[in-house]
């Protein structure tokens, strides 16, 4: 086989960006799985900045770049069109889908289960006493489109019809964008006295927005995101967030591919990963209680050195922790 013609397994991997927390830290997981299985991988940016930004098409990739050199590919969400995998799949490269599902194509889909977080961390707004919760988030991203439908089903949940005044888009997942939604929102007066924000970015920006108004977070406003970037623990106040393990989905990819690659059968549609409502200061949780939900989470989640010092160190420094006097 070409992709093995030295003697190596070769793992494409088709992002529309490389950089970034996300990919990052995505790239390492399948890059270490990969390199367990004797393998390298080859990843591959598809976005061209000149065409525009990607929260408003696909980008117009068609190079069949590297097609001769690996088994099969890791496709990040919107990285590639509908045409480009089923081209794949006649070249009779594996395909394994990351955080999307594309319309009419059968394959194995790695997503986190945003519903599960979502309600989760909207029940929680509702438990601090909040009925006007507003969304802030890009639609465009099919995980957005799944985060906002578990926040409608979630409100019914708690007997409050959903509020279409309250939803703010935002054309992307980035900080900006948050802050020119914290900015339509005082515009509108501030409808609501808590928001769920699509991704910690956004939310990020939101919070920087609204404290350069003058308000008062999380008492003006309560706030939670997605994602649980590493500044969401180190902002003021901390943001509580959903937590969702990169590395998690990261290997997950992989090791689909990889069973595909050997020629053993992977059930296609969603594989989910694990995600956890993790309840800090900007929900309006008191710093002594903000980390007692990290208590419950599964250890295994914690795949980097970083994760299991943090998660560590803030059990300790809340209490739910002792050390022995020789460590201490």
């Amino acid at each position: 086989m070409a992709e093995r013609r030295d003697g190596q397994l070769r793992i494409g991997v088709l992002s529309p960006l490389i950089a970034g927390s996300y990919m990052s830290a995505v790239l390492s997981a399948i890059s270490d799985r990969v390199a367990g299985a004797g393998g390298r991988v080859v990843a591959i940016q598809t976005l061209d900045p000149s065409q525009g930004s990607l929260e408003v098409r696909v980008p117009r990739y068609t190079l069949r770049a590297a097609w001769n050199q690996v088994a099969g590919f890791i496709v990040v969400v919107n990285a590639v069109d509908r045409s480009y995998l089923e081209a794949l799949r006649m070249a009779g490269k594996p395909v394994v889908l990351l955080s999307a599902e594309v319309e009419g194509f059968s394959c194995p889909v790695v997503q986190a289960d945003n519903r599960i977080g979502v309600l989760q961390a909207v029940a929680h707004l509702v438990e601090h006493g909040h009925r006007r919760i507003a969304f802030v988030g890009s639609l465009f991203q099919p995980d957005t489109r799944e985060r906002y439908k578990a926040y409608r089903e979630a409100l019914r949940d708690h007997g409050i019809e959903p509020d279409d005044s309250l939803l703010f888009e935002t054309a992307d997942n980035l900080e900006g964008t948050g802050e020119e939604a914290g900015r339509a929102m005082l515009a509108a007066g501030m409808p609501s006295t808590a928001v769920f924000a699509a991704t910690d970015y956004n939310a990020l920006g939101l919070m920087k927005a609204l404290s350069e108004a003058g308000l008062e977070l999380p008492g003006d406003q309560a706030i939670v995101g997605f994602d649980d970037v590493e500044a969401s623990s180190s902002v003021r106040p901390t943001l509580s967030t959903v937590r969702q393990t990169f590395n998690a989905t990261g290997r997950s990819a992989a090791d689909l591919l990889l069973e595909l690659v050997a020629g053993r059968e992977v059930a296609p549609g969603v594989h989910r990963v694990p995600t956890s409502f993790v309840a800090r200061e900007s929900c309006g949780c008191a710093t002594g209680t903000a980390l007692e939900m990290l208590g419950d989470v599964d250890p295994s989640l914690l795949t980097t050195p970083e994760d299991r010092l943090r998660f560590r160190l803030q059990r300790l420094l809340n209490g739910m922790e002792t050390l022995p006097p020789e460590q201490a």
